[in-house]
Parts: C-alpha cells; sequence; structure tokens
C-alpha cells in the first residue's frame, strides 16, 4: 500500500499561484509602459508623428518625462510639433481624468507664456486653460499674465487679456502682474489698460521699488509718467 506524504508547509496552493501570476503581469505591464513612455519622449524629439501615434495606441504612457523632467508636451512645444501636441492631446484627455487634463494645461499656458509662442498660447486657452487661474510654476503661484509680463511678452499678455485675464489677479505673493521684474513693452500695456499703480503688496513693497531694485529705468519711467510718486 502506497504511503501518502502531506504537502510541504511551503509549497503554494493554486491560489497563491494565481496571485503570483497576476502580480507579475502587472509588473511587466507597468515596464512596459514605461519602456513605451521613454520610446514616447524620443520619437516625440525626433518628430515621428506615426510612431508616436503608434506607441500610444499600443500603451505608452503619455504623462512620462525625461531626465530633464521634460514631459511630451513639452518636447513638442519647443519642436513646434503641432500633429504630434494634437495626438499628445487626445490620448491626455482620454487617460486622465478633468482636473488632471485641466492642471496640465494650464502648467502648458504658462510655459508658452514664458517663451513668448502666440500659438501654443492659443491652443492652451482653446483647450480649456484659464487666462486668469493661478498656477506654481516655480515657488509661488501666479497667473499666465504675471509669467507673460515677467518675460516682456506684451503679445501674450494682450492675447490673455483679450481672453478675459484680469490685470489685477495677485499672485500668491501679493502682487498683480505690474510688480513682475519684466520689460518695459509689457508694462506699458498693463499700464494702458488702466491697472493700479498706486497697489502695494501685503509687505508695503510698492512697484517703484521692484523697478529700481531690478535696475529697470524705462520702466520706473513709465511709472513716474502716470503719476507714481
Amino acid at each position: 500500500m502506497r504511503t501518502r506524504h502531506p504537502a510541504a508547509k511551503d509549497s503554494p496552493d493554486k491560489k497563491d499561484l494565481r496571485a503570483y501570476y497576476n502580480e507579475s503581469k502587472l509588473e511587466e505591464l507597468s515596464s512596459t509602459k514605461a519602456d513605451r513612455g521613454l520610446q514616447l519622449l524620443e520619437a516625440v524629439s525626433r518628430g515621428d508623428d506615426a510612431l508616436v501615434q503608434e506607441l500610444l495606441t499600443t500603451g505608452a504612457d503619455v504623462w512620462a518625462k525625461d531626465s530633464e523632467s521634460r514631459s511630451a508636451f513639452i518636447i513638442a512645444m519647443e519642436k513646434g510639433s503641432e500633429t504630434i501636441f494634437e495626438l499628445l492631446l487626445a490620448a491626455a484627455k482620454e487617460d486622465a481624468p478633468p482636473e488632471k487634463f485641466s492642471d496640465v494645461m494650464q502648467l502648458l499656458l504658462h510655459e508658452s507664456a514664458s517663451v513668448g509662442s502666440e500659438p501654443w498660447v492659443r491652443v492652451m486657452l482653446a483647450n480649456g486653460a484659464s487666462a486668469n487661474a493661478l498656477s506654481k510654476r516655480f515657488h509661488w503661484k501666479s497667473t499666465p499674465l504675471h509669467t507673460a509680463a515677467e518675460n516682456g511678452h506684451r503679445a501674450i499678455a494682450q492675447i490673455l487679456l483679450d481672453s478675459g485675464a484680469s490685470i489685477e489677479t495677485k499672485s500668491e505673493r501679493s502682487q498683480t502682474a505690474l510688480f513682475a521684474e519684466g520689460q518695459a513693452s509689457a508694462t506699458e500695456l498693463l499700464l494702458e489698460h488702466g491697472t493700479q499703480i498706486q497697489l502695494k503688496t501685503m509687505r508695503g513693497v510698492h512697484a517703484m521699488f521692484n523697478a529700481i531694485v531690478f535696475k529697470e529705468y524705462r520702466i520706473v519711467e513709465l511709472l513716474l509718467d502716470n503719476g507714481v510718486c
């Protein structure tokens, strides 16, 4: 008569094996998605529309970032790849909840305003980015108008104002766009639109103080010409 030996205590049962298998598959899928994300960044950088579309169709991570923390969206903007950007937008809308997609559009609007790209600013506004929303780019929250003024992009500032940007919205540091250490052209536009020139921050700092500190003497002249004393 054959003796039946009890199973070893450390032998996995079928349930354990299924769990292990499922976990392994999830790790494999996650790794594959990440790898495709890196391939996506490379394809966007090369401007390969067809490969970008193929990678997105097969599950590449549309939110992947490179070693410099640049997303595929930023790279597409830098390359001027409108077709690729539209592909990324479509994939992002399907992949992300509305609030995340909105946050991304807001960040990209700031980036567009920073580099002075009129076409990209219009694209972000058309895809739901707000001309008035406060977003954190560096150490504090500000509006796209602050960003445009800070970088001296008068044309961008005009687009934002035409899209409903409030000239008196304050940043997290209690500053309007007039306080941005930008160029005279943007300051001139803000003054033309009637920004309040006597405003001070919560620390009592006046726009004239910023202009003097950063040696923006043309802005000093503009403020004096408009009644700052």
